[in-house]
């Protein structure tokens, strides 16, 4: 009898070491995202609050796509005053659609908090996206001093770096 109550404590503690360190449980709590989707870089923090997402803050950062030939350079905007808590059940799924950034140029923000998300929009034929994940505010310090460092950073190449390892 012994021994099967410590096989079984043994097969219960290797699972959760070998969950991956890196599945954020997405409780409630503040996190954010940087992320580029190869033409601009966009920056989002949110806040999660039982079955609620609140967006504290979300901006485009200045840059530039081209536009069938023709250069158009977007000026640092801030969204967050275009966007509205959300209710999400327990599937996590979320949907911020339609926010419009530029002109008659729109981003849609959406996927499953915890697991992943996508940013994406689109002018003429151009489909331009991005998937991502949240991390938990608290690293939201460091990566800034990282992107000091690194232009180029973003959420998904932080979470390789320094997190899952």
């Amino acid at each position: 009898m012994k021994l099967i109550i410590l096989f079984i404590t043994i097969i219960l503690s290797s699972k959760s070491f070998s969950e991956p360190i890196n599945d954020i449980n997405f409780v409630d709590g503040k996190y954010f995202a940087y992320i580029d989707d190869n033409s601009l870089r966009w920056e989002i923090i949110i806040i999660k609050e039982k079955n609620e997402l609140k967006i504290e803050f979300l901006d485009v950062k200045k840059g530039k796509f081209d536009y069938e030939g023709l250069q158009v350079f977007i000026p640092k905007t801030e969204l967050t005053n275009k966007l509205s808590s959300q209710e999400i059940d327990n599937t996590m799924g979320y949907g911020l659609q339609g926010i419009r950034f530029y002109g008659t140029l729109n981003v849609n923000i959406y996927g499953t908090l915890g697991e992943s998300s996508r940013l994406s929009w689109k002018h003429s034929s151009y489909l331009h996206s991005a998937d991502f994940k949240y991390i938990p505010y608290k690293f939201y310090k460091t990566f800034k001093e990282e992107l000091k460092k690194d232009r180029q950073l973003t959420t998904n190449i932080f979470l390789e770096k320094f997190i899952h390892n």
